[in-house]
């Protein structure tokens, strides 16, 4: 998708319907994702939608793993495709707010960023669903811990379909 230049087209791109995946409860295994038995119909509400909070460091995985949630019918909101010129902090807070689940990278500088703190801070305020990924070893932040984190046991894809399997079940609760 490409992007013009300007603040309205970030708002009305965050602001547009977005996909919503129905599935039956049975055909979804944390180990097993059948992306042919999924199909999209589209809803009047924007559900969807993830927002997908990282360390610059993880970029390259976040990147993949907003590919892959993509592939899973999943609207993604991240920061790399806020166009040029366009008030980035603007575009943030509206995906924050607009955005139905987070899914937050975790890693040793993750946990250090005050930045991601206050995005998962936003979501917890909101009751909004969060799914935090521990890519690299760290101890889960004590804000963080009521959520059951995923984490990177040497298999990508092992990990993007329990990804897809926790925002499925709590985008549906």
């Amino acid at each position: 998708m490409r992007y013009q230049e300007g603040k309205s087209d970030v708002l009305e791109w965050l602001a547009a319907p977005r996909p919503q995946v129905a599935m039956d409860e049975n055909e979804i295994t944390a180990s097993s994702l059948n992306t042919d038995r999924l199909r999209t119909t589209l809803s009047p509400l924007p559900r969807g939608s993830v927002f997908v909070s990282y360390a610059p460091e993880q970029g390259s995985i976040a990147e993949q793993l907003a590919n892959q949630l993509r592939r899973s019918n999943f609207q993604i909101f991240w920061d790399r495709e806020i166009p040029p010129g366009s008030n980035a902090d603007e575009a943030i807070s509206s995906g924050l707010r607009l955005a139905d689940a987070m899914v937050v990278v975790l890693s040793p500088e993750a946990i250090l960023s005050t930045t991601m703190a206050q995005q998962w801070n936003h979501f917890m305020l909101n009751r909004k669903p969060i799914v935090p990924v521990i890519y690299e070893e760290c101890v889960l932040p004590r804000t963080l811990q009521e959520f059951t984190p995923i984490k990177y046991v040497g298999s990508f894809n092992r990990m993007v379909n329990d990804i897809v399997v926790a925002l499925f079940r709590a985008m549906r609760a």
